[in-house]
């Protein structure tokens, strides 16, 4: 017989149970009255058409995948533009009159830190003028906002001469130059790396002169061996592998994160059974080979651009070429006439408006360049590294597109359901038997209506009342 000391205890127990055996039937899927594997194949079946909706491009799509890889395929082309190879146009000889402060000596926009007329009046803002040639020497100002090229002396003061050769002035590149800096994180999203500091340092007349006649061939005058261009070019190209990297990982991260979502929502009432685990782990097997491939496929487009210089692409390499060649000679012209005006003033000439006499200056003054040629071949490497550069992201996008999107798209069909057997037939065991969850759930219910039925029993509401 109970006693009423007791009654309390039996009660909390009853109740503590009930609560843990709600708790457990709320765990487990209700068990449908149709056949356990046509409903888990409908679900399965909506997953896939829900991937393939994914990877199709289209304009109703529901899925922000595309638009959101669209803006990762037109970051990699501006980080392949912000690589590109500039040239410091600065020959030694225009060193010579010391007085010239550039923010910086490459084909960009250039702005005069300090005309020489100003520094020869003591102009208040070169009270230190000395000061700022000797550090110029060894470091470069900070480049202009409006920047026509990726290169500064920031790598190539860094550089033992003997050392100066393509591949290893790409490679010497330091961290953080003053190009870097004034690129904009939001452009580039993950792509904004050290990476985008190649080009800095890559070319220079000087360097170039030096190889022109490292490869000259006695008796022929003038004459330009074509590895030249060849060596610097692919020098350039080379240094794609780690922005190719970055695009690459972000898309597979991306597409696996939205899939593997998808899968989520899909098996969600079976999220706690063996049914999603084994859904998910198969779909992340069949992912990594997709990825494995594509990478492979990917990785041979670059290889392709990385050992030879090739293109039919007449037209548009001639425009970027004659592009480059502008943006060089103008630049070179700005350096000559400051060396000029400079030496000008050198030689006692009196100069009341300098920006009148600096606009008076014609090329017969200022003679024949002697360095056309280098210049000729530094517009070459630009020209070609242009065209390469826009055909090889969009052939990568292209491929990936057509290719990596596609084969998902195909492959994903009846996928899960071949590979947990559900198209075999009924006969055919999920890796977790819906029989188990009837047995599991029938004997929860069963503890449940027991313990019910224990409440409304005579003798227990007798032994409480008393």
């Amino acid at each position: 017989m109970l006693t009423n000391s007791s009654i309390p205890d039996l009660t909390q127990n009853i109740n503590d149970q009930t609560r843990e055996v709600d708790e457990q039937l709320a765990l487990l899927p209700e068990v449908p009255n149709d056949k356990f594997q046509h409903i888990v194949r409908r679900e399965l079946h909506e997953f896939s058409n829900r991937v393939q909706n994914l990877v199709t491009s289209s304009s109703t799509s529901a899925y922000p995948f595309h638009s959101e890889w669209k803006r990762l395929c037109q970051q990699f082309l501006k980080a392949t533009e912000a690589m590109r190879p500039g040239c410091n146009c600065r020959a030694k000889s225009d060193k010579d009159t010391g007085v010239i402060v550039l923010d910086d000596e490459s084909d960009d926009d250039m702005s005069v830190a300090s005309s020489p007329l100003n520094r020869k009046r003591g102009h208040v803002s070169d009270q230190h003028a000395d000061k700022r040639l000797k550090a110029n020497n060894t470091r470069p100002r900070a480049p202009t906002s409006h920047r026509e090229s990726s290169v500064s002396l920031f790598a190539a003061q860094q550089v033992k001469q003997e050392d100066r050769t393509p591949r290893k002035m790409i490679k010497a590149t330091p961290r953080r130059s003053p190009y870097f800096r004034n690129l904009n994180p939001e452009d580039f999203g993950p792509f904004y790396q050290d990476y985008l500091d190649a080009g800095s340092g890559a070319l220079s007349i000087m360097d170039i002169r030096a190889s022109i006649e490292a490869h000259a061939v006695t008796g022929i005058p003038g004459y330009v061996n074509h590895q030249v261009k060849v060596t610097y070019a692919l020098a350039a190209v080379a240094a794609w592998d780690d922005p190719l990297k970055t695009f690459i990982d972000h898309t597979f991260q991306a597409l696996r994160r939205s899939i593997l979502s998808i899968l989520e929502s899909v098996l969600q009432k079976y999220i706690h059974t063996e049914v999603y685990r084994s859904s998910k782990k198969l779909m992340e097997d069949f992912l990594e080979e997709q990825e494995k491939d594509q990478r492979k496929t990917t990785w041979e487009f670059f290889e392709t651009e990385r050992l030879s210089l090739f293109t039919i692409n007449d037209e548009s390499f001639n425009q970027y070429q004659r592009e480059a060649l502008e943006a060089l000679t103008a630049q070179r012209r700005r350096i000559r006439l400051e060396s000029y005006v400079a030496k000008q003033i050198q030689n006692g000439a009196k100069i009341n408006d300098e920006e009148k006499f600096r606009n008076s200056v014609t090329d017969q003054q200022l003679g024949p360049d002697k360095y056309l040629e280098e210049l000729n071949v530094a517009a070459y490497i630009r020209g070609y590294y242009t065209t390469a550069r826009i055909r090889f992201v969009d052939t990568i996008c292209a491929n990936m597109n057509a290719r990596y999107f596609q084969s998902i798209k195909r492959g994903v069909v009846d996928y899960l359901e071949n590979s947990l057997g559900l198209n075999e037939g009924d006969s055919k065991c999920l890796p977790h038997h819906p029989l188990h969850f009837s047995h599991a759930n029938n004997k929860l219910q069963a503890s449940r209506y027991a313990e019910i039925c224990l409440r409304a029993t005579p003798s227990f509401q007798q032994d409480v009342m008393h």
